[in-house]
């Protein structure tokens, strides 16, 4: 939290960057207005052998009805108890069964209606009330044979958005888009529940080539025209809008995907940010390649996905350095360049320039930015390389000394170099640098203009008016208006009336959030109806989502609705109770409207799930003296001082309730305890 945040609404994020292209244009649409979905069975009639090769794949067993066939684990009559949770898996002939019994809760019995994953790990399927469909937070390590807990350790509570009947673990909103065919979630926001639907339970033909009737028709009357609106082949440009619509970091839109459009129209896609990628832009948390891979000089120069895997299969076209040589020199399969015995781990191309990291408990996967092993950085900045973690026994300046003498130190151009630097040193200089260099990949100079929402906007102003104008990247225009969602003010005025006529929806909707900062009377005159349909729709869409409903409750206070922003926070603190910035939302919003009793009962559970926070006994120390209440208000100022002797802000109302209270000793102590922590 933003602890100078001024006493009126703090701002929430824009949804969870959930889950750009290589090249500076707009990806291309890929179907036409009439052709219609048919399902696999049809294509496999003409196209056996990418059948056989799809009907072993992980997409073909991405999800599946429950089955003796579908399903790994055993459920013979076993039981276990993990992280406070116990469980037990039964089967009988009309299905697989397990009965969780956790603390707090009454002991339940729920069906396993799909398998969901099928290596190195599966998980299962519930159903719940409303519609909804969960993952069971037990999953069943494929390659071990046993059952384990993803978050190991750890005591998920039923308030916690974790817990594996809320909405992490919702299949509706989070897995269905990615594992079925032509899924609509069919949210009712009102209703709170779920008609979702699919064409096809896995990952068929047409998730990838899109729909396929027109193509049918064509093959059952022998006349092909030139497949214009069915993808024949992914390609450098439509690879975004294929494999990237699910292989990324990215949060959605619109329901449903829609072949006709970009991707950037239906999705934003997460930048190289520090709470996804390491400060360097190697992977951190789950990033699901597609990001990893466009910050790569192989994609920057358009290398694409079905370039080295199978698209069939998804395996790789070649095993070991085979498939790398397949384009890159003999020479740099050999100990002068890869400093390693011929053959052994260390030789192989991946385990220097793809290292990887091991997520959801048992799936290790690897970095798709293909880089070289910089430990030089690692010294400086604490960044991983793939030199010590495979010598785990040696440190990084061990690895920085080794190659110091092989290589002179003498490193590729890599934009790592500038935004370690300037993240570090916090130096506008190298993010504008790092901008205006088209040979660096476009996501790494986003991930830059991102970052310029930290420094005065008059320092960036005229640049992030030129990318709003012109530059050819959606997601350089949309990091645009990211950066100045802080600082709004007539200076950005005009940027964000760019936003709201730009061509990609992506940037539309943030220009749009950006624009509810404004006066309403400027407000009114930038915003046309197209623009407050647009946004509405997405917040309907994303309601089921904690951030979701944090945006539908800042629409309602920007519309002078408080009492609907109110609804909308408690309910996004039903999904997660871990959130800050609701609590103090509604705290500031009961007490503007005359409900000091519910704002100090907000604030004083805040601050009992956050006794850290300064600010919520900041806050809380401002209500209790407008309330009269003098004593407990100094109390609740001086622990916020204690917290953060930094703001100035929690010095001066200290100060000021002292002068009220006319209580020359508080001034004086305070006076001293300032001077003593200032003067040095």
């Amino acid at each position: 939290m933003n602890k100078k945040t001024p006493y009126y609404l703090l701002p929430v994020l824009l949804l969870p960057w959930l889950w750009q292209s290589c090249s500076e244009k707009k990806t291309v649409s890929i179907a036409d207005n009439n052709s219609t979905f048919v399902g696999s069975n049809q294509c496999l009639r003409c196209h056996s052998s990418e059948s056989e090769l799809w009907s072993d794949s992980h997409h073909f067993h991405s999800m599946e009805p429950a089955s003796k066939e579908s399903i790994k684990a055993t459920f013979e009559e076993d039981s276990l108890t993990l992280d406070g949770v116990h469980y037990e898996f039964s089967k009988d002939t009309s299905g697989f069964f397990v009965t969780i019994s956790e603390k707090n809760s009454e002991k339940k019995v729920h069906k396993i209606e799909y398998s969901f994953g099928y290596s190195p790990l599966q998980q299962y399927l519930v159903e719940l009330p409303n519609g909804k469909l969960q993952n069971l937070r037990v999953s069943y390590d494929t390659q071990e044979k046993k059952w384990f807990h993803q978050y190991p350790g750890e005591v998920i509570n039923h308030d916690d958005w974790l817990h594996w009947n809320n909405q992490s673990m919702n299949w509706n909103s989070m897995c269905s888009d990615c594992h079925s065919t032509q899924v609509k979630k069919n949210y009712n926001p009102e209703k709170e529940t779920y008609q979702s639907t699919f064409s096809e339970v896995n990952v068929s033909c047409e998730s990838c080539h899109g729909p396929a009737s027109n193509h049918l028709n064509e093959a059952n009357s022998g006349k092909f025209s030139s497949n214009k609106g069915f993808i024949t082949r992914v390609d450098k440009d439509n690879y975004i809008n294929t494999c990237g619509r699910c292989h990324s970091r990215r949060s959605k839109l619109k329901d449903g995907h829609n072949f006709k459009e970009d991707y950037y129209d239906q999705y934003h896609l997460v930048d190289l940010d520090i709470e996804h990628y390491q400060p360097d832009g190697q992977i951190n948390e789950e990033d699901f390649v597609l990001g990893s891979f466009l910050s790569s000089k192989m994609a920057h120069r358009g290398i694409t996905c079905n370039d080295c895997h199978k698209p069939h299969s998804s395996e790789l076209k070649l095993l070991e350095n085979s498939l790398c040589l397949s384009c890159h020199a003999d020479s740099y399969n050999k100990p002068t360049h890869h400093f390693h015995q011929q053959s052994s781990t260390g030789s192989q191309c991946i385990n220097c320039h793809m290292p990887g990291k091991t997520y959801m408990g048992n799936d290790f996967r690897r970095d798709h930015s293909f880089r070289v092993p910089r430990p030089d950085q690692s010294v400086k900045y604490g960044t991983t390389n793939a030199c010590t973690q495979c010598h785990s026994e040696k440190d990084n300046q061990w690895a920085a000394d080794f190659l110091e003498r092989r290589n002179n130190g003498n490193y590729p151009k890599h934009f790592s170099d500038l935004l370690l630097y300037a993240r570090a040193n916090h130096d506008i200089n190298s993010y504008l640098t790092l901008i205006s260099d088209t040979s660096y990949p476009i996501i790494s100079r986003a991930t830059a203009v991102g970052e310029l929402k930290n420094y005065e906007v008059s320092n960036w102003a005229e640049q992030a008016r030129d990318i709003s104008i012109s530059n050819p990247s959606p997601l350089m225009r949309s990091m645009v208006q990211k950066a100045i969602f802080n600082q709004v003010t007539p200076q950005t005025k005009d940027i964000i009336a760019n936003g709201l006529k730009d061509t990609s929806r992506s940037v539309r909707i943030i220009a749009y959030r950006n624009a509810l900062k404004l006066p309403k009377a400027e407000r009114i005159n930038l915003i046309k109806s197209n623009n407050s349909i647009e946004y509405e729709d997405y917040l309907r869409y994303n309601a089921d989502f904690k951030e979701g409903r944090n945006q539908w409750a800042e629409w309602f206070v920007s519309h002078e609705k408080n009492n609907e922003a109110i609804l909308k926070y408690k309910t996004s603190l039903e999904i997660d109770s871990n959130q800050r910035d609701p609590y103090i939302n509604l705290a500031i919003l009961n007490s503007q409207e005359k409900n000091n009793k519910q704002s100090l009962g907000i604030l004083s559970l805040y601050i009992k799930r956050f006794p850290n926070d300064d600010y919520g006994y900041y806050l809380l120390g401002i209500l209790n003296i407008e309330e009269g209440n003098h004593t407990l208000g100094i109390e609740n100022l001086k622990t916020a001082i204690e917290l953060n002797p930094n703001d100035e802000k929690y010095w001066q109302n200290l100060f000021n309730v002292y002068q009220i209270t006319q209580d020359n000793e508080g001034i004086k102590s305070l006076k001293k305890k300032y001077n003593e922590i200032f003067s040095s």
